[in-house]
């Protein structure tokens, strides 16, 4: 037994983070077992078989993963292999994938020319609440900065969820305005201790 902590991804974790990916997933995505089933494909395998690298994980004490941070730092090769590979896998899991599709893709390729690298999150919920996303964000930022890339952001989200505050209290700045409440949040990966 170990401490809950927060370590980069290892190959073993792969179903974890599609079984969190599946708890943690909105209403829309609980409509079917089929499409449950789905959400995985797209905001989790494409992380684990292309850029694991980019991966951060909350291990409990029996490092198993409870939580995850993941990004593409490619943009241009998740778009792709999005296109060619993903999201014909999702939708052929199930068709009413599509909008959620098309939404995280573009997401993606606007964050990727306007603000930065956009970031996917989820944490079971009995480790909600206990600061681990914001050492998972920290974990990510250091890293991205590492690599040389400026901005870290999170796409389409409502000023009303509970995320937005997280996000708000952490230190990221609305940057784009999609539709009624709905924004584009980014935060620069060089903190005061990387300078």
């Amino acid at each position: 037994m170990s401490e809950v902590c927060i370590r980069k991804y290892k190959t073993e974790d792969k179903e974890n983070l599609r079984y969190i990916c599946r708890e943690t997933a909105g209403e829309y995505f609980r409509k079917s077992e089929k499409l449950l089933n789905a959400v995985p494909i797209i905001y989790s395998d494409y992380f684990t078989e292309n850029e694991p690298e980019n991966i951060f994980v909350l291990a409990d004490e029996n490092d198993a993963a409870a939580g995850y941070i993941i990004c593409s730092s490619d943009v241009g090769n998740f778009t792709k292999k999005m296109m060619k590979t993903y999201i014909p896998r999702a939708v052929k899991a199930s068709v009413r994938m599509l909008p959620a599709c098309v939404g995280y893709l573009g997401a993606y390729i606007v964050s990727g020319k306007e603000n930065g690298v956009h970031l996917h999150i989820d944490i079971l919920p009995e480790f909600q609440h206990k600061g681990y996303g914001t050492k998972l964000i920290d974990a990510l930022r250091a890293h991205l900065n590492s690599l040389g890339v400026p901005i870290l952001c999170v796409n389409t989200i409502d000023r009303g969820e509970p995320a937005y505050k997280f996000y708000k209290k952490y230190g990221f700045s609305e940057n784009k305005h999609y539709v009624g409440d709905i924004y584009s949040l980014s935060i620069p990966t060089e903190t005061e201790d990387s300078e």
